[in-house]
C-alpha cells in the first residue's frame, strides 16, 4: 500500500443499533436492520417443562445455509431455542420459529396439550414443524398478544419520531429503546467531557480567544446532540417500519381465520 493511502474500514454486515451503540452512526436505507423481540416461556406456565421439551426436541425450524428463515435453496434443520431473540426484518417481518413459539406458548388446557402430544406421537414428522395452526382459537390468541405487543411499540416509535422532547423523555425509560438512547446520550456526553477537558490543559491569557473557544464548544456540544438525536430518529424510522409489515402481516393472517 503506497504512503498516504486511504484505508478504508469494513464495519460489517449489521443492523443499525449495533452501528449506534458501538460506533455512533448509523446507515440510511441500512438492509441489515433487524429488531430483536425476545418471546421467552415463563418458568410459572403450568406446563413449562413439557412445552419447553416440544419446542427443542419436536419443534425444529427449516433454516437455509445464511440462516434465514425463507424457501431458497436446501434447508437444514435447526432445534428453535425458545429463550433466543427473533430478529424481524423488512425481509422476514413475522418469521415462522415466532409463529411456532407462539402457538406452543397458547396451549393453556391440559386436553390441548395432549392433543399435540398425540399428534406428535402419531406423526412426528407432520408435529415438527408446527407450520399450520394447532387450532383456530389458539392462533387467535397467539396472532393477537403478538400484534398488540408490535402495536405498543410502533405507537412509542412513533410518538418518539414526532419531537426532540419525546426522544428526550424515551432516553429515561426502561423500554429497550429508551435504554438505547439512554445509553448513546451518555457515550456522547463522555465523549464531550473528555473534549472539554483536553481543551482546558494549555492555559490561555486571552480572554477573547476563551470565549470564542467556549462559544465554539457550546456549538460543538449543540451539533453534536442534534447528530446523535437524528442518528436515532433513523433507527426509529426502520424500526417502525419493520413492525408495520409485520403487523400488516399479522392482520392478513387474522383475516384468513374468519369463519
Amino acid at each position: 500500500i503506497p504512503a498516504g493511502t486511504e484505508i478504508c474500514l469494513n464495519y460489517g454486515n449489521f443492523p443499525n443499533e449495533k452501528f449506534l451503540l458501538i460506533y455512533g452512526f448509523v446507515v440510511k436505507g441500512n438492509p441489515n436492520n433487524a429488531i430483536q423481540l425476545y418471546a421467552p416461556l415463563q418458568p410459572a406456565d403450568p406446563f413449562y417443562a413439557i412445552k419447553v421439551q416440544i419446542m427443542t426436541q419436536y419443534c425444529d425450524a427449516k433454516a437455509t445455509a445464511d440462516g434465514n428463515d425463507d424457501d431458497v435453496g436446501e434447508p437444514s434443520v435447526i432445534p428453535i431455542d425458545p429463550n433466543q431473540p427473533h430478529l424481524l426484518t423488512k425481509a422476514t417481518p413475522l418469521p415462522m420459529k415466532l409463529i411456532k413459539i407462539l402457538r406452543i406458548m397458547g396451549i393453556q388446557t391440559e386436553e390441548g396439550l395432549n392433543q399435540v402430544l398425540q399428534l406428535i406421537s402419531s406423526n412426528i414428522e407432520a408435529a415438527a414443524t408446527f407450520d399450520a395452526p394447532l387450532s383456530r382459537e389458539n392462533e387467535i390468541s397467539a396472532l393477537s398478544s403478538l400484534s398488540h405487543a408490535l402495536q405498543t411499540m410502533a405507537r412509542q416509535l412513533a410518538l418518539n419520531l414526532i419531537s426532540d422532547d419525546n426522544l428526550k423523555a424515551a432516553a429515561g425509560g426502561s423500554n429497550p429503546l429508551g435504554v438505547l438512547i439512554s445509553q448513546q446520550l451518555q457515550r456522547e456526553g463522555r465523549l464531550l467531557q473528555s473534549i472539554r477537558e483536553s481543551d482546558g490543559d494549555g492555559d490561555n491569557d486571552d480572554d477573547g480567544a476563551e470565549n470564542d473557544n467556549d462559544m465554539g464548544g457550546a456549538i460543538d456540544q449543540t451539533a453534536r446532540h442534534r447528530t446523535n438525536l437524528e442518528n436515532v430518529k433513523e433507527l426509529c424510522r426502520s424500526e417502525y417500519e419493520i413492525l408495520q409489515l409485520a403487523i400488516a402481516d399479522i392482520t392478513s393472517r387474522m383475516e384468513k381465520l374468519e369463519p
